[in-house]
């Protein structure tokens, strides 16, 4: 979710999560430069939640 906007659902680089680390792949669009928050949150098999988030710098192109 970047900057606050609507969640949208991911699914693991290699198509299935079935081990205890998997790689996931963010693709956002029409960011504006400056300073963003990407935030990721996820589910166990019991519907326990985890929250994180990245900080990233997007710069202006020329």
């Amino acid at each position: 979710m970047p900057d606050g906007k609507e969640w949208r659902d991911l699914n693991s680089d290699d198509g299935i999560v079935d081990s205890p680390r998997e790689t996931f792949t963010v693709k956002v669009a029409k960011l504006e430069p400056g300073e963003h928050v990407i935030t990721l949150r996820v589910y166990d098999t019991a519907g326990n939640a985890g929250v994180g988030k990245a900080v990233i710098e997007f710069a202006a192109q020329p």
